[in-house]
């Protein structure tokens, strides 16, 4: 029999008249994650970056290897999750943004690049060593 999986949702607001919600600085330092973390999504895309430490993050399916300077771009609704090698601390930074508002201020009138472009920036989470 299988088991449902537990998947929790994390809403984030983009202050009024910005395009970018911020977490940075010593608040995102710590211990993260471990083997029974459910994994999680977003209602914005999420630009993280490691600053220290290592470990392994679950994208939706696929298990990846992470360390310092790594880059993770993952679009809303993508489910995931961080697991810092055990009991060391790792510190991440990250942007959440809303990337059809953002484009629709840029390229208001040319919905077809606009669709082009949310679609190749929804498909898939991407991860840069």
């Amino acid at each position: 029999m299988k088991t449902k999986q537990i998947v929790e949702y994390r809403y984030y607001n983009i202050p009024e008249n910005e395009y970018v919600l911020p977490l940075l600085g010593d608040d995102w330092r710590g211990i993260y994650g471990n083997e029974c973390d459910p994994l999680h999504f977003h209602n914005l895309m999420e630009i993280g970056i490691c600053h220290e430490g290592s470990g392994y993050m679950i994208l939706d399916t696929s298990k990846v290897s992470y360390s310092e300077e790594c880059i993770t771009i993952i679009p809303a609704n993508y489910p995931h999750v961080t697991v810092g090698r055990e009991k060391t601390v790792n510190y991440w930074e990250y942007l959440f943004i809303d990337p059809e508002y953002v484009l629709n201020e840029i390229y208001g009138n040319d919905n077809e690049f606009i669709n082009k472009m949310l679609e190749k920036l929804n498909k898939t989470g991407h991860f840069r060593e």
